[in-house]
């Protein structure tokens, strides 16, 4: 029976990852699986070690704030891999916790998949090089990360964004601006200013003047 063990540190990796589970046991349904994530991984299936959807930060302060837990969380990782002694390692986004966690997956021998990989476009070309050196499969959900990717040599298959299995619209435009007020002759501009409490405080009050803007020069916008 194979184990895998999956990282996941904020909640859009808790949901990717329980969806990777439920596909992966469709396929292997004797797989096992341990990881840390949230309440989505464990009802997919997850021996979750430990729940850390609250570790997705953004920002160098913020990361400060919870610095502590994330040691504590990493600690405790690197124990579960040392003990459990998994037949892979998956790691899901989260750049900054999960790339550290690789080293010590090479150096166990623990095989390393990266789903939803980290953004390389923001990166020095020679960071994402060593990357891509010491992961054994990336697995890339944008067209354009697969050809960074393989130009820095790397493993790597393009998946397309998860999020287009997942959303699944129930009403069509016409329907939508019904149910919301909305006139679809005009033009409709949503806000999305992020999940985080972080995102949400530092773009929100930006969206909101844009948006004052916007009212004033694009006539009959929504």
């Amino acid at each position: 029976m194979q184990k895998i063990m999956l990282s996941a540190t904020e909640v859009s990796g808790d949901l990717h990852g329980a969806n990777l589970v439920k596909a992966i046991k469709k396929l292997y349904p004797t797989t096992s699986f341990i990881g840390i994530g949230g309440e989505r991984m464990k009802k997919a299936g997850v021996e979750v070690k430990e729940f850390t959807t609250h570790m997705g930060t953004i920002g160098l302060l913020e990361g400060l704030k919870y610095y502590p837990s994330f040691l504590k969380v990493r600690l405790k990782v690197e124990k579960i891999l040392k003990e459990e002694n998994p037949d892979l390692l998956v790691l899901i986004d989260s750049r900054d916790f999960n790339l550290g966690l690789i080293p010590l997956a090479n150096k166990l021998g623990i095989a390393t998949v990266y789903y939803v990989a980290p953004p390389v476009w923001a990166w020095p070309d020679w960071k994402m090089k060593r990357m891509a050196r010491r992961v054994n499969k990336i697995i890339a959900i944008f067209p354009f990360e697969e050809k960074f990717y393989r130009k820095a040599k790397a493993d790597v298959v393009w998946v397309g964004h998860p999020l287009l299995d997942l959303v699944k619209p129930a009403l069509d435009k016409e329907e939508a601006c019904r149910r919301f007020s909305l006139d679809p002759s005009r033009p409709v501009i949503g806000l999305l200013p992020g999940s985080r409490e972080y995102e949400i405080n530092t773009l929100l009050p930006l969206m909101l003047k844009t948006a004052q803007i916007l009212n004033r020069k694009v006539k009959g916008v929504q």
